[in-house]
């Protein structure tokens, strides 16, 4: 049985080994750039919308939102240099175990293991940027500045963001990243943006 300090260890390898842009070299494989990109859309706008909509997912991001919007730069740039400093710190964890320890992210980890490889990774932002939920450990804790979260939560409702390839240096699996917005059912105001990675050579 895994704990839940397997559960932190392991994910601290993977993140160790790394998901990168590809180098000189490095391609990604041989695949029609068009229907790639249609299928990626078409899995954004059903499997992870749905998933956006599911109460454990709006629960968690709606009770992040009212702690976190009033944090200043200052703050998420200091708890941003905590989450990356425990990174590499088992020993000496608070914040990341208070994200990555959560129903929420439970849920994505077991969206991920029951996608039969489809799905690398899953990650749930706030309205700020802030990591709410993942499916396993990132090096980031805030995504205020990346594309992943600002192009999709900043074009509001029905906002979508498709990534480049990237290359798991771990398993070898050739990524792209697609964001969605999250949104309130009822206001339909945007509550922050649910991000998957998305091995290619499965879809």
């Amino acid at each position: 049985m895994t704990t839940r300090r397997d559960f932190l260890r392991l994910s601290s390898a993977a993140l160790a080994a790394g998901t990168v842009l590809p180098a000189a070299g490095q391609t990604p494989p041989e695949l029609n750039e068009s229907i790639v990109d249609s299928r990626l859309r078409t899995l954004a706008n059903s499997q992870l919308r749905r998933m956006s909509h599911a109460p454990i997912i709006l629960d968690a991001v709606k009770l992040q939102n009212r702690v976190t919007g009033a944090y200043s730069r200052d703050l998420i740039d200091r708890l941003n240099g905590d989450w990356r400093r425990e990174v590499y710190n088992m020993d000496r964890r608070t914040l990341i175990p208070a994200v990555l320890e959560t129903p929420a992210s439970y849920f994505l980890a077991k969206a991920k293991a029951l996608s039969e490889g489809l799905y690398t990774e899953f990650l749930l932002l706030d309205a700020r940027g802030l990591t709410v939920a993942l499916s396993e450990l990132s090096a980031l804790y805030w995504h205020g500045d990346r594309p992943r979260w600002r192009e999709p939560y900043e074009a509001g409702l029905h906002g979508l963001w498709v990534g480049p390839y990237e290359l798991n240096q771990a398993t070898g699996v050739w990524q792209r990243q697609v964001s969605i917005t999250v949104s309130d059912p009822s206001s339909l105001y945007p509550l922050g943006v649910l991000c998957a990675g998305v091995a290619v050579e499965a879809l």
